[in-house]
């Protein structure tokens, strides 16, 4: 599939925004109170780390999130990262990843956004100790190396469903890292929906991530397609407390999330895991968020990754 292709694809999936415009009644009231120096998309999204990861309130700016996979909760620096649901398309091995993308807002509730990655895997060794072929394959092949990467287009769409905060999104990425195409991964376009509904003045809000995705991938033999992924959804709750305005305590927990095999076609329930951590809001457009990831149904601290996560828009 030519890039092209992918972009076709992308944005025929993007048709789906029509979900939005069935909306429109539910968000008039809201609509009505816009006035001058206050935009509309901070009335519809009042939830910070939606606000950050959507991006900025100009026509074009530039929209970026970064993260830190570290090791394990008993050895925060090793080069080996617990692979905990054991999904297909996750390294094994620390490192730090982002995305740096140019954002145009098309309206106060629709953006696209033309991203490039950046990763480096292991940067803090040299060597690694496992007795995972394929965890040392990753490492001898990746360690060190600054890939630009990933290039990647989205749409996106925000809404207020009767006080439901939503992030609609539909992202086309050609993957180039080469952890991945050694696997013959070539493409993916997958579709998210993002919800939370504000608890009023409790503090908490609850929300589901909805999530579905479509690999195209490179033949690379039958040996290498038993490596690869066809397709995936997901079901994800996610809950979230506020302390203040700058402090928030956030969860999510991948109880339901499945991936299809490419040479089989047989789905597998990846494993049971959560995350919990600590949103920091610095400002409107700069959201940290510092983070654990476990299975709740063995808690152990040589299983439990950390990692810290930023977004970050500027313009």
């Amino acid at each position: 599939m030519k890039f092209s292709h992918l972009l076709i694809a992308t944005f025929t999936l993007a048709g789906m925004q029509s979900y939005g415009q069935q909306t429109q009644q539910s968000v008039e009231s809201v609509e009505s109170k816009s006035s001058e120096g206050y935009d509309q998309a901070d009335e519809l999204i009042t939830n910070r780390r939606f606000r950050a990861s959507t991006g900025s309130l100009s026509d074009w700016s530039i929209n970026s999130s970064f993260a830190y996979d570290g090791g394990s909760l008993s050895d925060p620096l090793n080069v080996e990262r617990p692979n905990l649901n054991a999904a297909g398309d996750v390294a094994a091995i620390q490192g730090v990843s982002g995305n740096v993308g140019i954002s145009y807002r098309l309206t106060k509730k629709d953006r696209l956004n033309f991203g490039i990655g950046l990763r480096m895997l292991a940067p803090f060794h040299s060597s690694i100790d496992t007795e995972n072929a394929r965890t040392r394959t990753e490492f001898e092949n990746n360690q060190g190396d600054v890939d630009v990467n990933d290039p990647n287009i989205a749409y996106t769409r925000i809404g207020n469903i009767s006080g439901i905060q939503s992030v609609f999104s539909v992202t086309g990425t050609n993957y180039t890292t080469g952890n991945l195409t050694d696997l013959g991964f070539d493409y993916r376009v997958r579709a998210t929906w993002n919800t939370m509904y504000d608890f009023g003045d409790s503090g908490f809000s609850a929300g589901f991530l909805f999530l579905g995705s479509r690999f195209i991938n490179e033949d690379l033999g039958p040996e290498i397609e038993q490596s690869q992924l066809e397709n995936e959804f997901a079901v994800l709750p996610q809950f979230e407390y506020v302390i203040n305005d700058t402090l928030n305590l956030r969860t999510i927990t991948r109880a339901y999330w499945y991936q299809s095999n490419a040479a089989t076609g047989d789905y597998k329930r990846l494993e049971f895991t959560q995350s919990a951590g600590l949103g920091i809001s610095v400002n409107r457009d700069l959201f940290l968020y510092p983070n654990i990831q476990f299975k709740p149904r063995d808690l152990k601290s040589d299983s439990t990754n950390i990692g810290l996560s930023a977004n970050l828009n500027i313009f």
